[in-house]
């Protein structure tokens, strides 16, 4: 992750404590690509006042090898869970919901028909090929 975030900034890693010259415009790249798993941005879960996490805007060059570690910007419980989702569902990240569907009252011990179901929101897909996908899915194992 060091190196992809290196070579986002354009910025070549020859020696220990070198400095690193990186701009706002690559730490918002980055996290441009963490957000398309849902990291650092709403879930799209269906309950109120959802928190997106924090972000630090200290934009000194070697912390963006903090965040390509994900040790620099904090996330939520359920961005985490949409993160690892979206790797499982191929790139596709789905929004959480809470409620699968509504049913009617019933007097009997059964289940009354389903009044209402709750679609599925489709978030968004991510932009990579399923061998990337695969790679990934095999570092998380």
């Amino acid at each position: 992750m060091f190196k992809i975030a290196l070579r986002l900034a354009g910025e070549p890693y020859y020696t220990p404590d070198m400095p690193i010259d990186v701009s706002t415009g690559e730490f918002q790249t980055f996290r441009n690509y963490l957000s398309q798993f849902g990291l650092g941005v709403s879930t799209g879960i269906d309950l109120p006042n959802e928190a997106t996490g924090l972000k630090s805007n200290n934009w000194q060059g070697g912390q963006i090898l903090d965040l390509a570690i994900g040790q620099y910007d904090t996330y939520t419980t359920m961005q985490m869970a949409q993160y690892i989702s979206t790797v499982a569902n191929g790139g596709t990240r789905v929004a959480p919901k809470i409620v699968k569907e509504l049913r009617e009252p019933s007097l009997d011990q059964e289940l009354g028909p389903v009044y209402q179901e709750m679609e599925t929101k489709i978030m968004n897909t991510v932009n990579v090929t399923e061998d990337e996908i695969e790679q990934v899915k095999k570092r998380h194992v």
